[in-house]
C-alpha cells in the first residue's frame, strides 16, 4: 500500500534578497513499504512579476502544471476513486506551493479559481 504526503517549498534560491525567491518546488513525497521517494520539479518565475495580475496568473499555471508532475498522469475517468484522488493531489500540491509562495496576489487567485480551498497565509 502506498500513502502519499504532498509538500511543497521555496528553494532558497534567491534573486536580490532573502524575500526575492525566483524559484520554488513543488514536492510529492511517497511513503511505502520501501521507504520514501520524493519526486520535485523547479518552478521558476524569475521572469514573471508575480505583483502583476498577469504575472500571478502565468505563475499559478506553472505551479498548477508542476503539481501534475509530482501527482502523475491523470487516471481514466471512468477510474472515479483514482481520479478524485489525483484531483486532490493536484488541488493539495498546488495550494501547499500556492501557501510557501505567501503572494498575496497569487493567493487571491488561486482562491478565487479554487473556491472550495483556502490557503493557509503567512503573517
Amino acid at each position: 500500500m502506498t500513502k502519499r504526503f504532498i509538500i511543497a517549498s521555496v528553494a532558497a534560491l534567491l534573486a536580490v534578497g532573502p524575500a526575492m525567491a525566483d524559484t520554488m518546488s513543488v514536492q510529492q513525497v511517497e511513503a511505502n513499504e520501501h521507504g520514501r521517494v520524493t519526486t520535485s520539479v523547479k518552478v521558476d518565475f524569475s521572469d514573471l512579476n508575480v505583483a502583476s495580475p498577469s504575472g500571478a496568473k502565468v505563475l499559478l499555471g506553472r505551479i498548477k502544471a508542476a503539481s501534475s508532475q509530482v501527482c502523475g498522469p491523470a487516471p481514466a475517468l471512468m477510474e472515479l476513486d483514482s481520479r478524485a484522488d489525483w484531483s486532490k493531489c493536484i488541488g493539495d500540491a498546488s495550494g501547499r506551493a500556492v501557501a510557501a509562495l505567501n503572494n498575496p496576489l497569487v493567493t487571491d487567485l488561486f482562491e478565487r479559481k479554487n473556491p472550495a480551498m483556502t490557503v493557509a497565509r503567512g503573517n
